[in-house]
């Protein structure tokens, strides 16, 4: 929505923990997804605190703060997933909700 090109995703939370979740997202989402080595999600939190008071910007703070622990790559497996989607849309707008 804000029209900045995407590059990679970074994940947090208990779901970055399966290797599987992460691989179905890369390839979803056509994306490199980062896990960071904290995952909690109170670490953005507090980048986003220290951005204004410890650092001068957020990506400062950011850049200080989070540690790429795990990069996951597409595997190209993407088409089973866009087919999905594909029929998923279809069925709404048969449905009348798109």
């Amino acid at each position: 929505m804000s029209g900045e090109r995407v590059r990679t995703v970074y994940t947090a939370g208990g779901g970055s923990l399966s290797e599987t979740w992460l691989t179905i997202r890369s390839n979803v989402l056509q994306k490199p997804i980062g896990r960071t080595r904290a995952v909690e999600g109170a670490v953005g939190a507090a980048v986003i605190a220290a951005s204004q008071t410890g650092f001068a910007s957020l990506g400062e703070a950011a850049g200080a703060m989070i540690h790429l622990e795990k990069t996951v790559e597409p595997d190209g497996l993407a088409a089973p997933y866009d087919e999905r989607y594909r029929q998923f849309v279809e069925r709404l707008a048969e449905l009348g909700y798109l």
